[in-house]
Order: structure tokens, then C-alpha cells, then sequence
């Protein structure tokens, strides 16, 4: 039994994503016949390329249109320039020399979102970004879903029929599984999942990932995505991708798979969500055959998890809010990074976990610093005040570069509202503790939560204004409240506010 896993668009394609390496590490660990395929990163390969642009185009111009919209007329108007230097601007996000001229790389960027926007000369309904599609339909209702997917104006149709139809047909998948983390990613899941059933009908078809695990609920009792889709492998799949596979292989029943979700006839199989606890001997991620040369940056990276849930897990914001923290031990994180450095040749090693503890970080730090192991690793961190300056130092001379953090307001009577645990004064020292060593650091602030008046909103401008010099860069959002359940499609949504006393803030 042949198996396809595949991370699909859109997401940054700065590196590989976790999920599917980490599964296949598992499975081919357990004797399976596994093809793992990074289609973000060739989906941005394949689009921003001189001959893809040309031919939306030339597609655009024998439409025909009269009377372009004055957007899509002054993209006509520099085709030739687009078509002619979107190859030189791909490459230069993936060249060293161009991370030492800012403007020359926000440069690149820039250009990349604009060529991106070529594709909608053709296929209006999307507008396309770096990681990001933007339907212009309601992707949250299904009936919308469903409309777009069999839409013959499809642009995820056209995608992958033109660029991946044909291994498909060679490389003969039994079993085909998608990652789905974000919403904008369902219908080109979905899309692919109809072109494959098209092909064989008898390919069976499984999704997973934490954002199909959020609405998977409301999409199995539609006969429409029963028919694209044989199961939903919910939460945590390290446990279960090997048992669902067996019962494909050996024609098992499902019904005991912790977490799966499938249709079977009239009735719907929704087994509990499975437990988890990081095992020793779980095998390492498996990247073998990944394009590592198409991926947009100068040098490899390698996604690492060291934890799951939040070792906080209080904040009241937050979808991680009372999940159980687990983590690997320092050792085995050690070992897995030591592991992917020698086997990949790579050095630069994100650590993807929401919340690993500091004193964890710490450990791992130390470790590398005695092995003398030449890497460096970002991370998110929680400020907790006993991170000095000796603390930081240990981080950086154990490869830590890169410390992202959730500030997210000045206002110590937001911080407490929020209950996030921390004081503002002491957040300061924190942030200095890391820049003194040496690490960058990457602030988020969070406007429009429950109770900020303008007088919390002017504390955070002070904050991020005296303490500017010390964050590398930041990110401000608006606070978003968790449907759980989900509503239909829709996992967030924005609670009611007057907007405007923020456009000061967020410019």
C-alpha cells in the first residue's frame, strides 16, 4: 500500500511544515510505503515562474475584456516588466547577500505579492499573496465551499490538474492524507481530494491538522464532502496515523481510532479525541526527498516541536487556554536537533511550540552550548522575571537567536483582565535581559480586548515607543473570540467594537 501525505497552499514557504515529516517518520518507522510532498512551496515555485506569468497573460488578453478595472489594466501594463523579472525576484529571497540590503529584500517581497495578483486577472473569485489567498466569497459557508470547489473558474483546479495531476498518475497512490491548518487552506484540500477521486475512484482519503479537527463536525453529515473525504483524523495523530493505516491496509474496521471521524452509512463514527504524552522512542521527523533548494530563504531550516498545550494555560484569549502541557525532555530534544543538524545539513532550527517553559529552554541551551553544536534556533518564550541577563546569555551561547513574545499591552490592568501572569515593568527587564545578550526579539500586541479603554490603548503605544530600540519587529492583531464549537466553518470571529479609536494605534 502506497501512501501520499502532502502539506498543501497556501502557507509561508520559508521552510517545511511539521506535520507531514513527523507522520512519515512514523509510518516508514513502522514499514509503510510513504510519499511525503511539500506542495505550498512548489505551489509558489510553479506560479511565481516567468513561463506561469506569461501564460495568465497571454489566457487574459485573448479573453478579450473591454474596459479592464483600472487594477487588472495596470498589471497589463507591466507584464513584460513582470514576466521578466519574476525569476531574479524569487531568487533573491533565496540568496544570502540580499538579508544584508533590507530594502533590496522588502523589495523582492513586495514584488513577489504584486506578480501574485497576476492570477486574478483570470480567476477573480481569489487574490492571491505570499501564504495567503483571499476568496472573495464567504469560504466560511459550505454550500460557497462546495460551489467554488466543482466551479470550473477554480484556480486550485486549474493548479493542480496542470502541475501535479500527471505523478499522480505515475506515482499510483492507495491511500492520499492532506494537512489542513487554517481555513484558507480547506479548498485547495478539498479541490485536490475531487481531482484524485476523479482519477481513481477507489483512493481512499484522509485530512488532519488542528483546524479541520476544529470543524470537521459540521462537514461530515454533508453528503457532498463524504464523497471527496473517507476520514477525519482529529487532534493528535502521532498515536493513530499508524492504526488508521493498518485497518486501510488489512480492511479493519475504524471505529476504535481515537479521534477518527467518518461516515458509515446512515450512521456517523466520532470516537473521542486521543491523549498524548510525548514517548521516548516516538521516531524522529522524516524530511528525506523534500525540495530544500525551492524553499524561500538563504539557508535550511528545520522545523523542531518541543512541547504541546501551554505550560501557562491561563490566558483567557487564548484556544490553548487549560490543554495539558506535555513536553520532551531536554535529551531527546537535544538528540533530535543533534540528529536533523547531521542528516540534513542544517543549522537553523525553528522550535514551533506555542509555549515551551523557559527553564526547558534553558536546559536545551545549556546542552548545545557543552556539546559545542553549531546552530541557532527561534522560539516563542513567556517573559518570566527570572529571565536576566545571565539567564539570556545562557540562551544565546546556546544558539538562541530569535525570541518571540506575547507582550500584548502595556497596561498592567489589561495584562491582569487578560490574565496573563505577568507585569508590564517586569516584561521590560526581560525584553533588555535578551537584547544585552544579543537575541532579537519579536513583540505581539493585542488591541480591543474585553474593558481597554483609550487610556490602556495609549499605555501600550508608550510601551512599544520607549522599548522600540529593543524589538527587532512587532505585530499588532485585534483581540478575536474562540467559537467553541465551531460555527459551521468559522472558528473566530470578531466581537462587537468601535473600531476606530484604534486607527491611531495600528498604523
Amino acid at each position: 500500500m502506497k501512501i501520499l501525505l502532502a502539506t498543501v497552499p497556501p502557507w509561508l514557504p520559508y521552510h517545511s511544515y511539521l506535520s507531514v515529516p513527523l507522520l512519515t517518520g512514523i509510518l516508514k518507522e513502522n514499514g509503510f510505503s510513504v510519499i511525503q510532498k511539500d506542495y505550498n512551496v512548489e505551489f509558489y515555485n510553479n506560479i511565481l515562474s516567468s513561463d506561469e506569468i506569461n501564460a495568465q497573460f497571454k489566457l487574459f488578453a485573448k479573453q478579450g475584456a473591454t474596459n479592464p478595472d483600472p487594477k487588472k489594466q495596470g498589471l497589463v501594463e507591466i507584464s513584460e516588466y513582470l514576466t521578466g523579472q519574476i525569476d531574479m525576484f524569487k531568487s533573491s529571497v533565496k540568496q544570502e547577500e540580499s538579508y544584508n540590503d533590507e530594502k533590496l529584500l522588502q523589495n523582492s517581497f513586495e514584488m513577489l505579492d504584486l506578480t501574485l495578483k497576476t492570477f486574478s486577472l483570470n480567476f477573480p473569485e481569489i487574490e492571491l499573496a505570499l501564504g495567503e489567498v483571499k476568496y472573495l466569497f464567504d469560504h466560511y459557508d459550505i454550500d460557497e465551499v462546495f460551489k467554488y470547489i466543482y466551479d470550473d473558474g477554480n484556480f486550485f483546479r486549474y493548479y493542480f490538474t496542470k502541475y501535479h495531476l500527471q505523478e499522480i498518475q505515475k506515482e499510483q497512490p492507495d491511500v492520499a492524507g492532506f494537512s489542513i491548518t487554517t481555513a484558507e487552506q480547506l479548498i485547495p484540500a478539498l479541490t485536490f481530494a475531487q481531482i484524485l477521486r476523479e482519477y481513481k475512484s477507489d483512493i481512499r482519503i484522509f485530512l488532519g491538522g488542528s483546524y479541520i479537527s476544529r470543524v470537521a463536525q459540521n462537514l461530515i453529515t454533508d453528503n457532498r464532502f463524504n464523497e471527496l473525504v473517507n476520514s477525519v483524523l482529529r487532534g493528535y495523530s502521532e498515536d493513530t496515523i499508524g492504526e488508521l493505516m493498518q485497518a486501510y491496509q488489512h480492511g479493519r474496521e475504524l471505529d476504535h481510532i481515537a479521534g477518527i471521524l467518518y461516515r458509515k452509512g446512515e450512521n456517523i463514527i466520532n470516537a473521542p479525541l486521543p491523549s498524548y504524552k510525548f514517548i521516548k522512542d516516538v521516531p524522529f521527523p522524516n524530511f528525506d526527498n523534500l525540495p530544500f533548494d525551492l524553499y524561500f530563504s538563504p539557508y535550511r531550516k528545520l522545523p523542531v516541536e518541543l512541547s504541546k498545550g501551554c505550560y501557562w494555560g491561563k490566558c483567557k484569549f487564548c484556544e490553548l487556554n487549560n490543554e495539558v502541557y506535555t513536553a520532551k525532555t531536554a535529551e531527546r530534544i537535544f538528540s533530535e536537533v543533534a540528529y536533523l543538524h547531521n542528516r540534513y545539513n542544517v543549522s537553523h532550527f525553528p522550535f514551533v511550540s506555542a509555549s515551551p517553559s523557559p527553564k526547558l529552554l534553558y536546559a536545551i541551551a545549556t546542552k548545545i552550548k557543552e556539546a559545542g553544536l553549531k546552530i541557532t534556533w527561534s522560539t516563542m518564550i513567556r517573559p518570566e522575571a527570572y529571565i536576566d541577563e545571565m539567564f539570556a546569555q545562557r540562551l544565546y551561547d546556546g544558539g538562541m537567536r530569535l525570541a518571540k513574545i506575547g507582550f500584548e499591552s502595556g497596561s498592567q490592568k489589561m495584562l491582569d483582565a487578560m490574565n496573563k501572569g505577568m507585569y508590564v515593568e517586569s516584561n521590560k527587564n526581560v525584553l533588555r535581559a535578551l537584547h544585552m545578550a544579543g537575541i532579537n526579539v519579536h513583540g505581539y500586541f493585542m488591541y480591543g480586548y474585553n474593558g481597554e479603554t483609550s487610556s490602556d490603548i495609549e499605555k501600550t503605544e508608550i510601551f512599544i515607543k520607549e522599548e522600540r530600540p529593543m524589538l527587532t519587529s512587532l505585530a499588532t492583531s485585534f483581540y478575536t473570540e474562540i467559537y467553541k464549537p465551531a460555527d459551521g466553518l468559522r472558528i473566530y470571529k470578531l466581537p462587537n467594537m468601535d473600531k476606530s479609536k484604534y486607527i491611531k494605534s495600528i498604523i
